[in-house]
């Protein structure tokens, strides 16, 4: 139990950096550039969080699918796993 609890602590640690490190640089990029001063930036942080929900929910998706239509073959989920992690890697 105490390493599940390490886990989702070091999880919502690295979550916060990995949304939060993207946005300090966004704003300092923004800020440093004299083209992009009449620019809002309110419009690409919120293009930002709908992609990020539209992927979180295919992803979603995706995974109940290979879990369960695609449960027949238990290698065939390792294999869909392994073609998103592909995917990601491009």
């Amino acid at each position: 139990m105490p390493v599940l609890l390490l886990g989702r602590v070091l999880g919502g640690i690295t979550t916060s950096l990995l949304f939060s490190s993207f946005e300090s640089w966004m704003v300092t990029a923004h800020r440093s550039n004299p083209e992009y001063a009449d620019i809002d930036m309110s419009g690409t942080f919120a293009l930002a969080a709908t992609g990020n929900g539209i992927v979180a929910i295919l992803a979603g998706i995706l995974a109940q699918y290979s879990a369960g239509k695609l449960s027949i073959r238990q290698f065939l989920n390792i294999r869909v796993d392994i073609c998103i992690f592909g995917v990601n890697v491009l």
